[in-house]
């Protein structure tokens, strides 16, 4: 079959897009490619987005509402880095009550202010959660209080499936998802009896030279039980996307990562304290720290019966909870049975 001799160099010429004329020694230029940049995730973004969800500080560019889910995982993942920086901002106070005051008597302002220091950096979202989850709760077996068919469907599908309606009218038991809004009067005692616990427990964790110890590690375990709920299945109990989002975001290899880590951690912690540290207080602190992730099961397991599934409040609500458990039980004396070096 006859050939154009020019076949080879027109064929070669189209098949450059770009530019025909690029011909070289009978070998065609490949076309220019599209290079521009595509969006990736830096190192810079997820500390932004981690400070905007767990802190009062809130950088130029950190769009909570707008992070994706791989985004998102990052983000709370350093939850417990945010803790640590927190903890020691209260840890902080705490010595400076202990120069300025000597005295026993006074050391439940220092325990208060390092308390106050830690809710006005996170800017109190995490009271704000556990008032509107105890709030919740207390609504449990009513009708909800808000959805569009008075919560009959939301009951029956919220804690099956954590379905459309429940997520948006009610959990299982017909209680309404915790959201932000006016603060009830059980949400109120809550946050006062767990401010007053925490306030006497850190008194005596002071008086006891653990004071510094005692209130990092309580900020810390409080993360990393945020980062275990958010390791626990999509079950929502509202439909903002936020929550959505951040419900399943964490592996559950990655919140077993900071648990063991956690619990190591304080067993260092109080092993080589600064402040009178040894094997025993170790063996304390790692027992508040396993003992405060043990408390966030029947917790998880509270939520998501009564309100069919978890929302940021009851992020909230877990971490005071862990932090309470974590003061509590490094206050407790415990019998020195064996004796350890």
């Amino acid at each position: 079959m006859p050939t154009s001799p020019n076949r080879g160099s027109e064929t070669t010429a189209e098949r450059n897009d770009t530019n025909p004329m690029d011909v070289t020694r009978g070998k065609a230029v490949r076309p220019m490619r599209d290079t521009a940049p595509q969006p990736a995730h830096g190192v810079r973004e997820p500390i932004r987005l981690a400070l905007a969800l767990f802190t009062a500080f809130r950088l130029p560019g950190s769009r909570p509402e707008q992070a994706d889910r791989p985004m998102l995982r990052r983000a709370v993942l350093l939850a417990p880095v945010v803790g640590l920086v927190l903890g020691i901002a209260g840890a902080g106070v705490i010595k400076l009550g202990r120069i300025a005051w000597g005295q026993n008597s006074v050391f439940f302002v220092a325990a208060l202010g390092g308390l106050i220091i830690i809710a006005f950096l996170s800017a109190g979202r995490t009271f704000a959660g556990l008032a509107a989850t105890a709030d919740g709760l207390a609504t449990a077996g009513r009708p909800p209080a808000r959805g569009r068919d008075g919560g009959r469907d939301g009951a029956r599908d919220g804690g099956r499936d954590g379905g459309r309606d429940g997520g948006r009218d009610g959990g299982r038991d017909g209680a309404p998802a915790p959201e932000a809004g006016p603060v009830g009067g059980v949400g109120a005692a809550a946050v006062v009896f767990t401010v007053a616990g925490q306030t006497a427990a850190l008194q005596a964790c002071i008086v006891f030279h653990r004071g510094t110890l005692a209130i990092v590690l309580a900020a810390v375990a409080g993360r990393v039980a945020l980062v275990l709920l958010c390791a626990w299945g999509p079950r929502i109990a509202s439909a903002d996307p936020l929550d959505a989002r951040l419900a399943g975001s964490v592996s559950p290899w990655a919140a077993g990562m900071w648990c063991l880590a956690l619990i190591v951690a304080a067993g260092l912690a109080g092993r080589f304290d600064i402040d009178g540290g040894r094997a025993r207080l170790g063996i304390h602190a790692a027992l508040a720290a396993a003992v405060a992730l043990a408390v966030v099961l029947p917790v998880r397991w509270w939520c998501a019966r009564k309100f069919g599934g978890f929302t940021v409040a009851t992020f909230g609500a877990a971490t005071e909870v862990a932090s309470l458990a974590v003061l509590l039980v490094l206050a407790a004396h415990i019998p020195q049975v064996v004796t350890i070096a």
